[in-house]
């Protein structure tokens, strides 16, 4: 609904409707994107103080595609040999 409000205002500048909403929609969910990334990282997140992989404080899918492998286990072990005794391997539901 958000983007949609300013699909008027860039069709000021762009004659296409169809491209400034694309145009909208795709800044729009990109920042969210970045928002989140961001605040995934920073030191304010909840689990900031505790180590892991970068790829892991962002998302799921890197431990979704290692337990899909079968090879969970040796990558938990490569990780706590890596990081310690706790280690963040992915993002909590919420």
């Amino acid at each position: 609904m958000v983007p949609s409000l300013l699909v008027p205002v860039l069709q000021l500048r762009i004659p296409s409707l169809l491209l400034a909403a694309a145009i909208t929609f795709t800044c729009y969910y990109a920042l969210i994107l970045f928002y989140v990334a961001a605040y995934r990282l920073s030191p304010f997140h909840p689990l900031a103080k505790y180590p892991g992989p970068i790829a892991n404080k962002l998302s799921k899918v890197t431990m979704a595609y290692v337990a899909s492998t079968g090879k969970q286990h040796v990558y938990y072990m490569q990780l706590h040999k890596q990081y310690g005794d706790i280690v963040r391997i992915g993002e909590p539901l919420g």
